[in-house]
């Protein structure tokens, strides 16, 4: 490579970098006032850090698959799922009852064929927030009890996020960041799952189940990024 050459891959790699550091920035500092007007926060607190050293996901736990289905059912889409679903996944996926590990590959068909259904994010968005109602209810009430003896705050549910996360996955890593007095981002790297669309819009369902266990309305919440190559997503959401 002639030094021209290296000198303009060296500025490329530079100003990738930069973009990158960008990007974070704006995850972690900014966020939204009622009007959807972007302000910057002086409030950057985490709840909940990532874990050290990050490790890919391996297993999905059968009852969110199961809850999945379930709320697939209820909506009369389980025949177009199960025509999508890959049919040497269909005994693992769909025919297992017991609650168990599977292994992540499983939930990588489940996830494929949903979003073969191609709903829209709407759709997703209130199906991940009925599999949590599903799956967590008695989960939710536990921490939803101690949160309003507490004074009814989400925070203190965001802080057993990870406590969540684990009924869901083996590896993987969720890390909670307050942004605002009511503002904050979820990061999630190495889960494999958010690959999906439909998987990333039903996490966000989850988090409005949440928000809703304690009593408060979401003022927003949104995809904030999907890195495929870095296989992180983060959302940001804000309560009132």
């Amino acid at each position: 490579m002639g030094r021209h050459a290296h000198a303009h891959a060296v500025a490329r790699g530079v100003r990738k970098r930069d973009k990158i550091e960008q990007e974070d920035a704006c995850i972690r500092d900014v966020t939204r006032t009622q009007d959807g007007c972007a302000t910057m926060s002086e409030m950057r607190e985490v709840v909940i850090p990532h874990n050290a050293p990050l490790k890919a996901a391996t297993h999905v736990r059968s009852t969110l698959l199961q809850s999945s289905i379930a709320t697939l059912k209820t909506l009369g889409l389980f025949d177009r799922y199960a025509a999508q679903l890959e049919p040497a996944m269909h005994e693992v996926v769909i025919n297992t009852i017991a609650a168990s590990w599977l292994p992540i590959a499983a939930g990588v068909a489940h996830y494929r064929a949903c979003d073969r259904l191609e709903l829209s994010e709407a759709e997703r968005l209130a199906i991940g927030e009925a599999v949590s109602d599903r799956m967590q209810g008695a989960f939710m009430e536990t921490l939803t009890r101690a949160a309003r003896t507490m004074g009814a705050t989400p925070w203190l549910l965001l802080k057993r996020f990870d406590v969540l996360w684990g009924r869901l996955l083996q590896g993987g890593s969720i890390e909670v960041t307050k942004v605002g007095p009511k503002d904050l981002t979820i990061d999630i790297r190495s889960a494999i799952l958010p690959s999906f669309e439909y998987f990333r819009w039903g996490f966000c369902g989850v988090v409005r189940s949440g928000f809703k266990c304690v009593g408060v309305r979401t003022s927003y919440i949104q995809i904030a990024r999907w890195d495929a190559a870095q296989d992180r997503f983060v959302l940001r959401a804000s309560w009132v």
